[in-house]
């Protein structure tokens, strides 16, 4: 029968019984065949010099066309896409006039808008949402038109030898119920060698061995994200979500929330797929269209679950690079260093970073928003009053033609301090340039000054520039010594390694100007500052004190008037100097801080955090002021400009805090706005995490929650027993619910009580045993421990007890995923969120209990949730009281379980 043909018949039929799997079957592997040989044409044709035979169109609703020779490189990927899977779903669906025709959908590009008589459509195009729906659906498809999903068949296309196959193909139609087919190939001829084995476990079950009823579940061969061509329903909606909107999809573990995430990104960077509105947003963005694809950033808790989310990138056909797969923790301390300068560097001045720095109250941890709140309106405040003051000081400037510019300007300061705003800050700008021209008249004044004053050193000791270059350029700054005073001059301090002649000397007369300021009103530079030291080497050759009192005053008024043309500068340059002043301050009142040594240039990493959200929301609020728009204001706002990305995303949410999110998101490029997350509340295993939706709230008022409610990872057993684990805490805790029609039975998790040692490790060797006896080739299976410091003798011992099976054990030092997949491994259970194995042993939990009595229930949700399948938890001494309530959902071993599973 002629693919055409087969595909007529279903047409006509819509509905499959078991008469109708073979021709069926024959149309999907006949489907493949011609799809990846117009994919390949399309691909040679690309390759190729100037060629224009073939045309692309994205589906079936797409009107538009081009020559191969511009498709774009998003466009090849998609088309190597359908080389490597031609299509996941067949659909057959019902217009009003009751036609009825057979659609196949590609999980990204379609090679043709018609392949014989199909039609192609890819997943991400309106048309795809069809294969979300569940079967009698009614779609709208946007353009006016209303389709009913009558039947559908999803499948897994595999190229072999002989040709196309694909195994776990699930028939849907509204007559029955789901039925799962092993192999297509096997259904139209001889049994090929690649299905004997699947074919012979499932006839054990009994009944057909090629077709069953239902769904069954696939095992979890290898750590790495679960594979999923089609979304639901529910994760369909927030993937096909406008590109410019915010949200937080929270869902149980193994729900697909990150697999939702990084199937929108995929549809959100293929501007073959968006909408009017979307393509109109992009050309706005700071990136524009030809940046689009790879203007966005993925942000997670740690350096193992990047990897494991980048492989899932790989599978979607997305380019993603170590600058857009990010941790958190080091993106911060790079920008805050190199971009926000926050942190010293060899260029700057800036605060010294102290991972182990504890100087936080356990209050501030859990209230880092009013935290946060508290520091922006002290320093707001304090902005405008210092601010005030140097405006007063200029009351009495009698300079030539200056007297009424002056006073209007310190006018306009005193009215913008008394309700303090950056809206006030636009005002300032007709004023700059004079009173910047009036300032810098009064500076050149001084430096010609002080180059006389110079020279004439120089004519007593010839060697003296050379000797002061030297000097200053082996000269490093204490940053606990700095303080306003020191950028009094407003102007970008020079931090090379190798200073040049002039810069060099330019060095030496700031420092001269700063100690004429200093005398002038009668205080001492910081002693250790590079001003001082350079004050102290000149010695006697400073001009005589009378002078440098006339030159501190006239220094003083010159960057009072440089401070206000452009108090916008000082306003955000200055604001992480303003939370040392705030620090100290409430440190005294006893608020936020605990009473803890450090130096005033430390900061810990939640510090660091504060400052970064408090330099990129002003400096957001800055762009927002259509004043402000034209850019060019401030070499930091475009540095901040340069951070914007058109898309944000970030995996496991809630270990992060209220303030890392909102940092996260600030980074949004403003056109789009675009933001999406996703986490477990139940998950969060940091102190500082985010606990609420109120916190969820404070971060952005367009940030919406979505949620997802089904878990596709867990057994009946164990979906029972994470309910039961999170409702210790949360006693509103609603159970996940399973995928209808999926085989969803398991077995029992089974408890070990007072093993430690050898005991352990012979506990450990009989259930892995056991594991391999029923699945008959060994799954993924994780081992967790409490800290670090266990993970390698464990994986030594274990290891050592599974040699007699062949089955190597792998310490996974910090998270590391090293290893082969056939491999147990052994983790430090603070690096496992986020994976998904399909047996987990979780060891020693009471040890646990006893040493993180705060966070024991998430880190026990956490671990026994990774299994898919196999639990086994053990104690060393007694179960933990808090446990007793749940111990009768376990058992002792698996060694009498005759569950076997298969994988499709």
């Amino acid at each position: 029968m002629s693919h055409s043909d087969t595909q007529d018949s279903h047409a006509r039929s819509g509905a499959a019984s078991d008469d109708d799997l073979r021709p069926l079957a024959e149309d999907i592997l006949s489907y493949c065949d011609s799809a990846a040989e117009v994919a390949e044409e399309a691909l040679l044709s690309h390759r190729g010099p100037q060629s224009s035979a073939l045309v692309i169109q994205n589906s079936f609703t797409d009107t538009s066309s081009r020559s191969l020779s511009e498709i774009s490189d998003q466009e090849r990927r998609n088309l190597e896409a359908v080389l490597e899977r031609p299509a996941v779903a067949r659909l057959v669906t019902r217009n009003d006039a009751g036609v009825e025709e057979v659609i196949y959908i590609t999980p990204s590009g379609a090679p043709r808008a018609m392949i014989g008589n199909a039609r192609v459509a890819s997943y991400r195009s309106a048309v795809g949402k069809l294969a979300a729906q569940p079967i009698g659906q009614d779609v709208d498809l946007h353009d006016g038109r209303f389709v009913e999903l009558r039947a559908k068949t999803t499948f897994k296309p595999e190229r072999q030898g002989r040709g196309w196959n694909a195994y776990g193909s699930v028939v849907e139609t509204a007559e029955r119920t789901p039925r799962t087919i092993v192999s297509l190939r096997a259904l139209l001829d001889a049994l090929p060698e690649e299905d004997a084995l699947q074919l012979l476990e499932a006839a054990l079950r009994g009944g057909d061995p090629l077709v069953f009823e239902g769904i069954r579940r696939t095992v979890v061969e290898r750590m790495s994200l679960r594979e999923q061509p089609l979304l639901d329903q529910y994760q369909d909606a927030i993937f096909r979500r406008p590109l410019d909107s915010q949200m937080l999809i929270l869902g149980p573990p193994g729900s697909g929330k990150t697999t939702t995430l990084i199937k929108r990104l995929g549809l959100k960077i293929d501007q073959e797929y968006l909408t009017e509105d979307e393509k109109r947003l992009v050309a706005a963005s700071v990136s524009g269209g030809a940046r689009h694809g790879t203007s966005w950033l993925m942000f997670s808790p740690s350096e193992l679950l990047r990897q494991y989310v980048k492989e899932a990138f790989a599978r979607e056909q997305v380019p993603a690079s170590n600058q857009q797969m990010v941790v958190w923790d080091r993106f911060r301390d790079g920008i805050a260093r190199d971009t926000l300068g926050i942190l010293r560097s060899g260029n700057s001045k800036g605060a010294n970073r102290k991972p182990d720095l504890q100087n936080l109250l356990p209050t501030t941890i859990v209230s880092q928003t009013d935290w946060y709140d508290d520091f922006i309106a002290w320093q707001r405040q304090k902005f405008w009053s210092e601010l005030n003051q140097v405006a007063q000081g200029l009351r009495d400037d009698t300079g030539p033609g200056a007297s009424d510019l002056i006073k209007q300007l310190v006018s306009l300061v005193e009215t913008s301090a008394r309700l303090p705003s950056p809206s006030a800050f636009p005002a300032f700008r007709r004023y700059e340039r004079g009173v910047r021209d009036i300032a810098a008249a009064l500076i050149e004044g001084i430096n010609t000054e002080l180059r006389k004053a110079f020279a004439e050193q120089m004519r007593a000791d010839g060697a003296l520039f050379d000797r002061l270059l030297a000097f200053v350029q082996a000269l490093d700054e204490d940053p606990d010594d700095l303080d306003d005073g020191d950028l009094d001059d407003d102007e970008d301090d020079v931090r090379d390694g190798r200073l040049s002649r002039e810069a060099a000397f330019d060095v030496y007369i700031r420092a001269v100007r700063a100690q004429a300021r200093a005398i002038a009103v009668g205080r001492r530079l910081p002693p250790k500052s590079r001003n001082a030291r350079i004050i102290e080497w000149i010695g006697d050759r400073l001009p005589p004190r009378k002078t440098l009192v006339d030159i501190g005053k006239r220094a003083r008024h010159a960057a009072a008037l440089r401070r206000l043309s452009n108090p916008m500068r000082a306003y955000l340059r200055l604001l992480p100097l303003r939370y040392r002043g705030f620090r100290a301050e409430r440190a005294s009142e006893g608020r936020w801080y605990a009473d803890v040594p450090y130096a005033r240039a430390d900061l810990s990493p939640l510090e660091i955090d504060l400052l970064v959200l408090g330099v990129l929301r002003s400096t957001r609020e800055l762009l927002a002021l259509p004043e402000l728009t034209a850019g060019g204001e401030d070499i930091l706002l475009e540095r901040v400009v340069g951070l914007f990305r058109t898309q944000i995303l970030i995996d496991e949410a809630t270990d992060f805090s209220a303030l890392q999110l909102a940092c996260m998101a600030a980074l949004a490029d403003p056109v789009a706005d675009s933001f999406a997350a996703c986490g477990d509340f139940n998950q969060r295993i940091t102190d500082w995490g985010v606990r609420s939706l109120a916190e969820i709230a404070w971060i952005s008022p367009k940030l919406r929650t979505e949620r997802i409610e089904v878990t596709y990872r867990h057994s009946r057993q164990l979906n029972a027993l994470a309910h039961r684990i999170a409702s210790l805490t949360n006693d509103s805790h609603e159970e996940a619910a399973l995928p209808a029609h999926v085989e969803n039975e398991g077995v029992m998790p089974v408890l070990g009580i007072g093993l430690d040692g050898e005991a352990l490790v012979d506990w450990l060797d009989q259930r892995i045993g056991e594991v391999e006896k029923i699945t008959g080739a060994l799954p993924s299976l994780a081992v967790l421990v409490n800290t670090e410091q266990e993970v390698v003798p464990l994986a030594e011992k274990l290891g050592r007890a599974l040699e007699a099976r062949n089955i190597r054990c792998t310490p996974c030092l910090g998270g590391q995923a090293t290893g082969d997949d056939g491999d147990v491994r052994v983790f430090d259970i603070q690096h496992i969120k986020g994976l998904e194995f399909e047996g987990v042993f979780f060891v020693g939990v009471d040890r646990l209990a006893e040493a993180r009595p705060d966070l024991f229930n998430k880190y026990l949700y956490v671990g026994t949730t990774r299994a898919a399948m196999y639990l086994g938890m053990t104690t060393e001494r007694e179960l933990p009281a808090t446990l007793n309530s749940i111990a009768d959902a376990f058992g002792t071993s698996w060694s009498n379980s005759e569950r076997a599973s298969l994988s499709l």
